[in-house]
């Protein structure tokens, strides 16, 4: 069999049946199985549209980033906020305008609990403040020390960009670098919250998907960053598609969509 194929036959659960399977197999009870289940429905609305650089499903990619989580002993909360950890960046909460409003995070709460969301708040923030400044949040938090939530943050961030890595053999060039850049970073962020385990599955991941042969370079660089693709009953929806169109202009000077 192709070494290309095999490799991503052993890729991470990205669908919510393995999942909760997985945290079955990890010792969560029922209640937590259920909850989980309940909040991916959430999720599902969230971005039932929405689909990375390289066509696979945003959803995958967020069920990916909690199955890693749960595998390198997350608590139910971090799954939980791992599950949405985009919410207020990419998520549709009916106008997609990006942002952590208290109308957003009011829905989320009440779907996910509150312990739950300030962690999702917080990887919003973080990104928001830091970007891919990697070294600099480190300086940073490494003067002033720690508290629990950004540790699990941090943690999400991680399994976030392990998860990324399967997209690197479909990604645009742009995308790939960028991946790349937030891997080695993550690497780095791992040590420093002590999950050693998971920097070292991180390095191995990021080599062996770096090495993989590409598709033809028309495939991976089809779409050069996260978009949606919608339904032609929801292109009806002409005042609400203005109105995000107009705000993201407004904002960033660009019409596309970044996951």
């Amino acid at each position: 069999m192709n070494r290309n194929i095999q490799t991503y036959q052993q890729t991470a659960i990205q669908t919510i049946g393995p999942l909760l399977l997985q945290l079955q197999e990890e010792g969560f009870d029922e209640a937590a199985i259920l909850k989980v289940n309940s909040a991916y429905h959430f999720a599902m609305q969230l971005w039932a549209v929405n689909f990375q650089s390289s066509s696979r499903p945003f959803i995958c990619h967020a069920v990916g980033t909690a199955s890693k989580t749960a595998e390198y002993g997350g608590s139910l909360d971090e799954i939980l906020a791992a599950l949405h950890h985009a919410a207020y960046a990419t998520g549709d909460f009916g106008v997609r305008i990006p942002g952590a409003t208290k109308r957003k995070r009011r829905l989320l709460r009440n779907e996910i609990g509150s312990e739950a969301e300030n962690l999702v708040h917080g990887f919003y923030h973080m990104l928001e403040r830091y970007g891919s400044r990697w070294e600099q949040m480190l300086q940073e938090e490494h003067s002033a020390g720690l508290s629990g939530l950004e540790r699990s943050v941090l943690f999400i961030r991680v399994c976030n960009d392990l998860d990324d890595v399967t997209d690197l053999a479909f990604s645009s060039d742009a995308r790939r670098k960028r991946i790349e850049n937030f891997c080695q970073g993550s690497i780095k962020l791992a040590h420093h919250i002590g999950q050693l385990d998971l920097a070292d599955m991180l390095e191995a991941e990021l080599l062996k998907y770096h090495d993989l042969d590409f598709l033809p370079h028309e495939v991976s660089q089809s779409h050069a960053s996260g978009h949606a693709v919608l339904p032609a009953a929801y292109r009806k929806r002409f005042i609400p598609g203005v109105v995000e169109v107009v705000y993201r202009f407004w904002k960033t000077g660009s019409l596309k969509v970044r996951n």
